[in-house]
């Protein structure tokens, strides 16, 4: 081989070389590349996919706390509907007590009372109807009136049950209506723990 051919041999050798030199660190630094940026990408994945787990796990807990607070205030509109039920039933039950029960229980509102005068009892016409006779007498034997005379009116009171109490100006609504509104939340409160406890 002549000495032209040698330097062309030893120049192509070094450009061999050189181009798998440049070749190998070309290659080094696509696999450091690809490497950063499969770290990279795997990162960005991750971070992504906890965003995505956190958002997911937040709107099913709201979801969750939607639905409960809906259930609960379902719950609680049904138990206020049959608690008003049970008062309503509690309120016809006692109109509609036979004539001895009914009268024995305007008594017993009567009893509660502190007579400071005389006073004029008003029931409605139909409890004016059909009043034992003896109503009146039993309503001034009351330990309570203070010797003061209690009196049955004929004017009729304009209420469902119960009787109106009158001291000259004064009026004392003694209705089934007024004292079970009075006593709302005792009434509330037996009819919550007889059907839900």
């Amino acid at each position: 081989m002549s000495g032209l051919e040698n330097i062309k041999a030893s120049i192509d050798e070094s450009a061999k070389s050189e181009c798998e030199s440049i070749s190998r660190e070309a290659k080094r630094k696509a696999d450091a590349i690809k490497k950063a940026g499969d770290e990279n990408a795997q990162k960005a994945y991750d971070e992504q996919l906890k965003k995505s787990e956190d958002k997911l796990t937040s709107e099913y807990e709201n979801a969750l706390s939607a639905a409960d607070s809906q259930m609960s205030r379902a719950v609680l509109k049904r138990k206020n509907e049959l608690i008003k039920k049970a008062r309503e039933l509690a309120y016809e039950k006692l109109l509609k007590l036979d004539d001895e029960q009914y009268f024995s229980l305007l008594l017993e509102i009567a009893r509660t009372l502190e007579f400071s005068a005389d006073a004029e009892v008003r029931l409605n016409e139909r409890d004016l109807k059909r009043m034992p006779k003896d109503f009146e007498k039993k309503l001034n034997e009351c330990s309570n009136t203070g010797g003061y005379k209690i009196k049955v009116s004929d004017v009729t009171a304009e209420i469902d049950g119960g009787f109106i109490v009158v001291y000259g100006r004064i009026v004392d609504d003694c209705s089934i209506a007024a004292l079970m509104e009075a006593k709302s939340g005792d009434i509330t409160l037996a009819a919550s723990e007889a059907l839900f406890d």
